[in-house]
């Protein structure tokens, strides 16, 4: 019991933490820019992970072979992602723009049916058609709440972060088989940061003033949300499951509209609203329905065991 409030208190905390992070990055973009933002995040994250694994007396030694594997998947989750995520929350709202990132389940479970070629169930097609129709009322519904005139492009950048984590969820499975969280993520940042850091030679240039407001956002982003963060995620799959523990990640654009709304002042029309709702409630569902799965699956095991 003590052991399942903990892992529940630690993925609460999580979830906060990544909610919050979608107004950190409003903050902290327009003073760094998308890339520059993503590269200081990532090398100081990467220190902070490889701080963890040593305190916890994990390894971090990994097969030469797996390398590419590894670049391939930081380039897609770490540089991909990021640009795109931090790129759009820039021209769209925090609460727009986490609404968008919570549809990728929907957009995993479609290209899972179109690799395996599994038909989908009848609930769960229906619920795909939802989250559709959500997005379609969401962004038809855009008043340029963020007072940002390319806030459409905006979208189209939260829908290429999207894709690009969907993929990175393939790429990542093979090592998932291989290696701990904690290794595939510090690798993966790190070799994401050293892509980064070429890839500012490229980006406009950025006079960064290193204010309290910058230095404060810059490591809550870096040192929790990149960083201890994913220790209280992996220690809430430890005890809770993966498919219980991924029910929570539906808190986190709730807290994401939340916050933006107060700290940002931000503002969303009912059109918007509604197309939330219908994409999160889809999503939900998705995930509870994977979720029962597991159980019956991990029951009928015990059953053959016994």
């Amino acid at each position: 019991m003590k052991n399942q409030f903990k892992a529940i208190s630690a993925m609460l905390a999580a979830c906060l933490f990544w909610g919050i992070s979608f107004v950190s990055i409003k903050v902290v973009v327009p003073m760094m820019g998308p890339i520059g933002l993503a590269y200081y995040r990532f090398v100081i994250s990467s220190v902070v992970i490889l701080i963890m694994i040593k305190v916890g007396k994990g390894s971090i030694k990994i097969d030469p072979k797996d390398i590419p594997k590894f670049v391939l998947s930081g380039f897609l989750g770490i540089v991909a992602y990021f640009y795109f995520q931090n790129t759009g929350i820039n021209l769209t709202t925090a609460s727009e723009a986490s609404i968008i990132i919570a549809s990728i389940p929907i957009f995993s479970l479609m290209l899972e049916t179109v690799i395996t070629k599994k038909k989908l169930s009848p609930l769960k097609l229906i619920l795909v058609i939802i989250s559709f129709i959500g997005v379609f009322i969401m962004i038809g519904g855009a008043q340029n709440s963020s007072g940002n005139t390319n806030y459409k492009l905006g979208y189209l950048m939260m829908f290429g972060a999207v894709f690009s984590w969907v993929f990175y969820g393939i790429t990542s499975k093979p090592l998932s088989e291989k290696y701990t969280q904690m290794t595939i993520v510090f690798y993966q940042g790190l070799f994401g940061a050293i892509i980064l850091g070429c890839l500012t030679y490229f980006e406009p240039t950025y006079t960064i003033t290193w204010s309290p407001t910058l230095i404060i956002n810059l490591l809550y982003l870096a040192v929790l949300c990149s960083g201890i963060t994913y220790y209280f995620y992996n220690y809430a799959i430890s005890h809770m499951g993966v498919a219980t523990s991924n029910l929570y990640l539906n808190l986190i654009p709730l807290i994401a509209v939340v916050t933006g709304s107060i700290l940002l002042k931000e503002r969303i029309s009912m059109n918007q609203l509604l197309g939330g709702l219908l994409v999160l409630s889809a999503v939900f569902m998705v995930s509870w329905s994977d979720g029962k799965k597991d159980e019956q699956t991990v029951s009928k095991e015990i059953k053959s065991l016994s």
